[in-house]
């Protein structure tokens, strides 16, 4: 859902901008994301090349992190927003010059089903 990308957004650059104050629109966003329901998730950051590169479609991975025990969704977006961004030990953290090139992508995790073996899939 683009709330839970946007939220993510909100949480970096807070943690990145200290005098950043969340957009109006922000409270709105928020309050619908419940932090009731568990979800298992992973948080992805990507960045555009600069400028007009070939690759310039083709975004790269920039970070991520997510955990498959369920959580607080609210909580676990805030929590991993920064791991994916921070701790991923594939890059270094990602820095307030990157935040107009990045784009985030949230997987939540549902419908687990009981495997056999990791092969016992279709």
């Amino acid at each position: 859902m683009d709330e839970h990308c946007f939220y993510c957004f909100e949480v970096l650059h807070e943690a990145l901008v200290p005098d950043f104050r969340p957009l109006p629109a922000a409270g709105d966003a928020f309050a619908r994301i419940g932090n009731s329901e568990g979800f298992p998730l992973f948080i992805t950051w990507n960045i555009a090349a600069k400028g007009g590169s070939r690759t310039a479609k083709h975004p790269r991975l920039r970070g991520c992190v997510g955990n498959f025990k369920p959580q607080p969704l609210r909580d676990g977006l805030c929590v991993y927003a920064k791991h994916s961004a921070f701790d991923d030990y594939r890059f270094n953290p990602i820095t307030k010059d990157e935040l107009p090139r990045l784009s985030c992508g949230v997987s939540l995790l549902v419908d687990f089903e009981p495997a056999d073996d990791y092969l016992d899939w279709e």
